[in-house]
């Protein structure tokens, strides 16, 4: 089930099972875009809120979590419901213990709360956290999650304000309670008279330096403290590993490995992000060097250089290893490929739903032709003048268009999902010799009896914009269902057939332009599993077209091989000495 689902029902944003170089990547999104990105920025807020610390407790926390809401919320993430009853009888008539001084209590019934030291627990718990905050949640950086910890910024007091009660208001009405003792902000570039930051009333504590994901940011933008916490953490390290550091019986090298192993990835954990200042830097490496002589047991009244004693141990300058640190993960970064994805079809095969979910799961951005032109530049002035006289925009200023929008910093640090663009060959074409080419295409295909029901039968709600249907996909609110619309473009059957006919005569030709890249998925069929095959594929790498160049080593007695080695091994293909 873990395989199955956990792609699935856990967004990006939530973090739960992000690598190393994405956690450094959160810290270092925190750093930068309060910190640095716009100093200019008179006042900005950094709350802690719902860290494990700012809840009474995170056992509590499991214990409070309803099971009723917990199968509500599977259920709403689209959990098969053959998986929600496996986890409905793991819970079924469950008992337990309290082991205390005088022994063990009776057996009890344990009615509401996750699974104590369960390996599902987290994953459920996470479930429920996704469901709970998704109408609060904004996207990073003004939101960044991490399971349970959550930093949440803004740019005003009101703000803050605002949405810290929002946010009470979302935990605390699923059984969860924030504790307002525990709960901090920190206040970037503040200016006199700013005020303090209340929630119902209470104010809330301020503190001038905020730990996340155990890296520590101050509110100067400084980083001793951070230094000095790695410091820290090395020397607890070192403390845990004495015992063999210390003993004489073994090898510097051995020790070496074992100082490498425990004690120096404590003191890099988070330095990737830092800014380190040659006197911090020294810091690091006088710390080292104490812990390196202890280990050794040397003394500098030995008068032993610090170059033998990193050779002795097979040690090298930390300060080094922090910018190999730093080289590696700005590898990762650059190695990350921003998605691009193209979602094509037919009318009412359902690309804005598909386009909608995915963005929300994979965190990208969603442009549609209507999105385009709603921004306020000269090049979509001039687009609205033929929009306005019912008359078609000219193929080279819709191309200048979609690069302009592409070229924006939040689809170049997030990527992008395109929803029916390009409609033909030759638009697919342009893109391509404007260096837009997509990672993937899917394009949905369904029979035109099934396009031409679904498209007479479609509401739209027009608050959220989401897409229903009379007889596939009725809402199960009624107050969403009682506000629907019809499309202001629903045509006749007519209509719809000749829309039908117009797509027939592009598409061999999209198929052509984007053969490497593209899945063809049947939309004839729920939307869940329509999605699910979606994800699946944008999800996959693809493989590489280049040839393979084969290398063969060639091992005899001396004289076998002097005539034409190649040749005689390997006759078919030409190889070189």
């Amino acid at each position: 089930m873990d395989a199955t689902v956990k792609p699935l029902r856990i967004p990006p944003d939530m973090s739960v099972y992000a690598e190393k170089h994405e956690i450094f990547e959160l810290i270092q999104s925190l750093v930068r875009n309060l910190l640095i990105d716009k100093p200019e920025d008179p006042l900005q807020y950094l709350i802690g809120l719902l860290k494990r610390e700012s809840i009474e407790d995170l056992e509590k926390v499991y214990d409070r979590v309803p099971r009723e809401e917990l199968w509500y919320c599977m259920r709403k993430s689209g959990v098969a419901e053959k998986y929600v009853r496996v986890v409905q009888d793991m819970y079924e008539r469950s008992r337990t213990v309290v082991r205390c001084a005088v022994g063990q209590t009776e057996e009890f019934n344990v009615e509401v709360g996750l699974h104590q030291g369960s390996a599902l627990s987290p994953f459920l718990f996470a479930i429920v956290m996704d469901q709970l905050s998704e109408e609060v949640r904004q996207e990073s950086p003004w939101t960044m999650m991490f399971a349970d910890d959550i930093v949440i910024c803004s740019e005003s007091r009101e703000q803050v304000e605002k949405n810290l009660e929002r946010w009470r208001f979302a935990l605390e009405r699923r059984g969860m309670k924030v504790s307002r003792s525990k709960t901090e902000y920190m206040c970037v570039n503040e200016r006199e008279g700013s005020g303090t930051v209340r929630l119902q009333g209470e104010e809330v504590k301020k503190v001038q330096e905020f730990k996340y994901l155990g890296s520590t940011v101050q509110s100067n933008g400084e980083c001793g403290k951070e230094v000095k916490k790695r410091v820290q953490e090395g020397w607890n390290g070192w403390r845990k590993v004495s015992g063999v550091l210390c003993d004489r019986k073994i090898s510097a090298r051995i020790k070496g490995k074992v100082y490498r192993t425990v004690v120096r990835a404590a003191m890099l954990y988070g330095l990737e992000t830092v800014s380190l200042r040659k006197r911090q830097e020294s810091e690091l490496e006088v710390a080292e060097l104490k812990m390196l002589r202890f280990s050794l047991g040397v003394t500098r009244l030995d008068r032993i250089r610090n170059e033998y004693i990193r050779g002795t141990a097979h040690v090298g300058r930390l300060g080094d290893k922090v910018r190999e640190a730093r080289l590696r993960w700005f590898g990762h970064v650059q190695r990350r490929e921003m998605p691009r994805i193209l979602i094509l079809g037919p009318p009412a095969s359902g690309k804005t739903t598909v386009a909608k979910k995915l963005c929300e799961h994979i965190g990208v951005i969603h442009i549609t032709s209507s999105s385009i032109l709603k921004d306020d530049t000269e090049l979509t002035r001039a687009a609205r003048q033929y929009t306005e006289e019912s008359q078609e925009i000219p193929r080279d200023l819709w191309i200048q268009l979609i690069e302009e929008r592409l070229s924006k910093a939040d689809c170049v640090r997030r990527g992008w999902v395109l929803e029916a663009i390009p409609k033909s060959r030759q638009e697919a074409l342009c893109l391509q010799a404007s260096g837009i080419a997509p990672e993937h295409v899917v394009m949905l295909q369904a029979r035109d009896d099934v396009l031409t029901e679904r498209s007479l039968g479609k509401r739209i709600d027009p608050v959220t914009g989401d897409v229903y249907h009379l007889t596939f996909m009725w809402p199960e609110n009624a107050e969403v269902a009682e506000r629907l619309e019809r499309p202001d473009s629903q045509t006749t059957e007519e209509e719809i057939t000749r829309q039908l006919q117009a797509y027939h005569r592009e598409l061999q030709g999209l198929q052509d332009t984007y053969s490497n890249c593209i899945k063809i998925i049947d939309a004839d069929q729920p939307h869940v599993d329509v999605f699910a095959q979606v994800l699946s594929y944008v999800l996959s790498r693809h493989r590489s077209d280049a040839p393979h160049t084969p290398r063969i080593l060639l091992f005899g007695p001396p004289g076998l091989w002097e005539e034409s080695p190649g040749q005689s091994a390997c006759p078919e293909i030409q190889l070189s000495r």
